[in-house]
């Protein structure tokens, strides 16, 4: 079944929906990444911020990028998906990572987590795709810290605004 013949809905109303979300994809087929930008872009206000063809190049984005998600595929030349996911998730652990592969083995989840893999999805279940990374990008973000404040606005209620006061301009 391809991507084409799959409805994924947009609904704003899902609860734990996670619009504006960067995902990095790694995948030695450029058809497959082409097919999963435009997929992946249709939905929820998602971007992707790169597609690699191989594991190496995915662990540089990743570091270069600070992606919300990565998605990688298992068999890819020069580092596969475990060995990346498993260096990704080093430097950057609080970013869910998915591997959606056409390998089905028995234990690959179990093996996959133990890479800092969050989820497992089998290309040839494309359907469970869009429902994985919401709910990976949703459980991230329940946990990702938040950006910090600006320390002064934060602790003194009295602090100016310096978007809604004239420059120069004396207290009243």
């Amino acid at each position: 079944m391809s991507y084409n013949e799959h409805t994924f809905t947009n609904r704003g109303a899902d609860r734990g929906v996670v619009r504006g979300a960067k995902i990095l994809i790694a995948d030695d087929s450029a058809a497959l990444r082409s097919t999963l930008r435009v997929l992946l872009e249709s939905c929820d206000g998602w971007e992707v911020c790169a597609d690699v063809a191989n594991g190496r190049d995915a662990v540089s984005a990743a570091k270069d990028l600070n992606p919300d998600l990565v998605v990688l595929d298992l068999v890819m030349p020069g580092l596969d998906g475990l060995s990346a996911a498993d260096r990704i998730a080093k430097f950057l652990p609080s970013v869910p990572i998915l591997l959606y592969t056409i390998v089905d083995v028995p234990n690959l989840e179990t093996e996959a987590r133990k890479h800092g893999v969050g989820r497992v999805i089998s290309k040839s279940k494309s359907e469970k795709l869009i429902p994985a990374i919401r709910e990976l990008l949703a459980a991230s973000a329940s946990i990702r810290p938040k950006p910090p404040l600006n320390s002064s606005a934060a602790t003194d209620s009295h602090a100016p605004n310096p978007t809604l006061e004239a420059p120069n301009k004396e207290p009243s």
